[in-house]
């Protein structure tokens, strides 16, 4: 090898890895987990602003502090991201359990 790059072998490699991909994208267990995806990230986003306007509420009944509602515009940006983490993590935990598979 003299330091110059084999575009035929660049190209095979290229190729298969495109092979895999492909035979990956069409198993049955690659279609559960995006399903799995898109249906915690729509629950999540369905959630967060439930969940903000909620503790928007709650806040507002109590006397009004700086802090507080600093806290609570960090939580309304963070919300549906976190939801959505921890919706995917109870999804790999059920799938997880004995009786899933």
């Amino acid at each position: 090898m003299n330091g110059t790059l084999d575009f035929g072998r660049l190209a095979e490699a290229g190729q298969s890895l495109i092979e895999i991909i492909r035979a990956r994208a069409a198993s049955p267990a690659f279609l559960i987990e995006l399903l799995a995806l898109a249906a915690t990230a729509v629950l999540a986003s369905w959630v967060a602003p439930r969940l903000v306007r909620f503790i928007r509420q709650q806040a507002s009944t109590a006397r009004p502090r700086p802090v507080v509602s600093g806290v609570i515009e960090v939580v309304a940006s963070v919300a549906m991201p976190i939801l959505w983490l921890l919706f995917l993590r109870l999804a790999v935990e059920s799938a997880a359990r004995p009786g899933c598979r």
